[in-house]
């Protein structure tokens, strides 16, 4: 069985907006092909960034079309977070997050 390429990305939990200063925070990453049917198998390469650049981040695959992501900002701000699948910003999705102090 092939597995489909990725056409569609959904990023959601309380970490893609809100954050706290030095506290690790969470979000959930799901996969779906062009027919809009979420991904069984893991092994995409996932691309998480925040500009600017404060975070330590981690991703875990859960080898079932889904992935969770842990970063952890350690000051105050405002930052944007882009996540892309496999090099491909086609359909990259992004978000804003505020991060108040601890």
């Amino acid at each position: 069985m092939t597995q489909a390429w990725p056409q569609h990305t959904v990023i959601s939990g309380e970490g893609i907006t809100d954050a706290v200063a030095g506290v690790l925070q969470t979000f959930n990453v799901t996969l779906y092909d062009s027919g809009n049917n979420r991904l069984t198998v893991g092994g995409d390469t996932l691309t998480v960034t925040f500009t600017p650049a404060q975070s330590k981040i981690e991703i875990f695959d859960r080898k079932d079309g889904s992935y969770l992501v842990q970063y952890l900002i350690s000051k105050a701000g405002s930052f944007a977070l882009s996540v892309s699948t496999n090099l491909d910003t086609e359909f990259k999705k992004t978000s804003s997050v505020i991060v108040v102090p601890n």
